[in-house]
């Protein structure tokens, strides 16, 4: 598809590792499932990476690469549209391979988490070039859209074939434990990515935003965000036992508790994985 232009591009992508991460990250999945995911986080890391240069100061031209790229999740583009943008062209083979054998729900629903990951970019360039600081309120809900975990998470259930009853899904039991995943990794990656994100004079990072909200040194700053991950985590082991009560609520047939179970696994691998990958971001690419 031509994402990978040149040995410099190619270079660029193998230091991304996304064989690697997408291997941790699902570590049950199997061949064609695990591609899928590897594929995901190669595509992310090249999306995302576009955005850390003069584009992501350009509002209207990222809202060009997103309505592109989104109208490839309604079915609204074709060959011809993505001629000449292999990014978006990757994305339109990755959507097709996720969705095949998923339930019109689960697709309702990756769609939407899909867009919102995507408009946010949109947000975050605005925010650029205004000059605006994010409150910490508005920082967590910006990343819980923009920093990939909601698709992430759908992808789990695709390539785990793990995918959640509808039921269990809206429960707020597992809404609280994806709600308190999705921050940790978020806020662990703003850490590890702080360096990179202060030269870039990135304001979306939550310890570059308790900085400029409270006045602090930095130490103090990420000692505040270290004690919300671990309140986050905190909550997780909390939730976790509760919820086989919520599948004895809902009378959820055991074949289908193995996948609740499976998504949660999932979740902790995750946060497990955000620890062991200290040194990989996952927002933006490696500092050159």
């Amino acid at each position: 598809m031509g994402l990978l232009a040149g040995p410099d591009a190619e270079a660029k992508y193998r230091l991304w590792s996304p064989a690697e991460v997408g291997a941790r990250w699902f570590y049950l999945a199997q061949r064609d499932d695990l591609a899928l995911g590897c594929d995901v986080f190669g595509w992310f890391f090249a999306f995302d990476d576009q955005f850390d240069g003069p584009l992501g100061q350009q509002p209207e031209s990222v809202a060009a690469v997103i309505e592109r790229t989104a109208a490839l999740l309604d079915g609204e583009s074709d060959a011809a549209a993505v001629s000449g943008h292999p990014v978006t062209a990757a994305f339109g083979d990755l959507w097709r391979r996720e969705r095949a054998g998923m339930s019109p729900a689960w697709c309702e629903r990756a769609v939407r988490h899909w867009k919102q990951y995507l408009y946010a970019h949109v947000t975050e360039a605005a925010n650029r070039v205004q000059g605006v600081w994010p409150s910490t309120p508005d920082c967590l809900d910006l990343h819980y859209r923009t920093g990939f975990m909601p698709p992430l998470l759908d992808l789990i259930e695709r390539v785990w074939h793990s995918e959640l009853p509808t039921p269990v899904y809206d429960s707020p039991e597992m809404r609280l434990m994806r709600y308190v995943t999705n921050q940790n990794i978020n806020i662990v990656n703003d850490v590890l990515s702080l360096d990179k994100e202060e030269a870039q004079g990135d304001q979306h990072n939550l310890v570059l935003i308790i900085e400029h909200e409270q006045r602090c040194i930095r130490r103090e700053a990420i000692d505040k965000a270290r004690r919300m991950v671990d309140e986050w985590t905190r909550t997780f082991n909390h939730t976790e036992p509760a919820i086989a009560d919520v599948c004895d609520r809902l009378t959820i047939p055991v074949t289908d508790r193995t996948n609740v179970y499976g998504c949660i696994e999932g979740m902790r691998a995750a946060m497990q994985l955000r620890l062991v990958c200290a040194d990989r971001p996952l927002r933006g690419s490696p500092s050159q």
